[in-house]
C-alpha cells in the first residue's frame, strides 16, 4: 500500500487528462474489460478488506468501467450487506441493495437503487471507488463532479478503488481536496 505524499505542481490539467483516459478506456474492447474485469475481481474477492467487510458500498459500474456487478452478486451470496449510492446535485446518498433487480437508471446514465431508506456512511466498512485515472500514490481522477472526494473526506472506511492496468500514470494532477485511496487493485 502506498501513502499519499504531499501537493505536487504538473503540467497536465485535470480535464484534458480525464477526456484522454476514458477515450483509452472507450477503446478497449469488451472482452479485453470482461477478462480484466475478471481479473480484479477475482483478487477483490481474496482481499483481506473485503473478507473482514459487513457493510459494502459499491459503485454501479457502466461502460467499459472495471465491471463491478458480478461482484456486486457474489457479495450478496456471501450474505454481505450491500449499498449503491445515487446521486443529486451535490452529493451522493447511500442506500441498500438486496439484489441487482432493484436498480434503474438514474442520473448521469448509472444505475441506482430504487429502494429510499439510507445508509449513514458511517456504516460503511468497504468502500469500492470507480477510477478514471490514477497515481503510484493512490491518488485517484474521477469524473469531475467531486462526489466521491466529499464521501471519501467523511469515511473511516477502507477505500478500495478499482481500474485497469494502463489507468495508472507517472502522477496525476491534485487538489488539496482530494482524498488518496487506501490501495487500487489492477489486472
Amino acid at each position: 500500500m502506498l501513502l499519499c505524499q504531499g501537493f505536487k505542481l504538473f503540467f497536465m490539467d485535470k480535464v484534458s487528462l480525464r477526456q484522454q483516459m476514458l477515450a483509452k478506456r472507450r477503446a478497449l474492447e469488451p472482452d479485453q474489460a470482461e477478462v480484466a474485469s475478471q481479473q480484479i475481481a477475482a483478487k477483490v474477492l481474496q482481499h483481506t478488506a473485503f473478507k473482514n467487510a459487513h457493510r459494502i458500498l459499491f459503485y454501479a459500474s457502466k461502460g467499459n468501467e472495471v465491471h463491478t456487478f458480478p461482484l456486486i452478486a457474489q457479495a450478496l451470496e456471501l450474505g454481505k450487506q450491500i449499498s449503491l449510492p445515487k446521486a443529486h446535485e451535490s452529493h451522493l446518498s447511500l442506500h441498500p441493495v438486496s439484489s441487482l433487480t432493484e436498480l434503474q437508471l438514474g442520473n448521469f446514465g448509472v444505475l441506482e437503487p430504487v429502494q429510499l431508506s439510507e445508509i449513514k456512511l458511517e456504516e460503511i466498512d468497504l468502500i469500492i471507488v470507480p477510477i478514471v485515472a490514477f497515481d503510484s500514490e493512490n491518488y485517484r481522477l474521477g469524473y469531475g463532479k467531486g462526489y466521491y472526494d466529499k464521501l471519501l473526506a467523511g469515511s473511516e472506511a477502507y477505500k478500495l478503488g478499482l481500474a485497469y492496468r494502463f489507468q495508472q500514470l507517472a502522477q496525476i494532477p491534485h487538489d488539496p481536496w482530494d482524498v488518496c485511496l487506501d490501495e487500487i487493485i489492477t489486472d
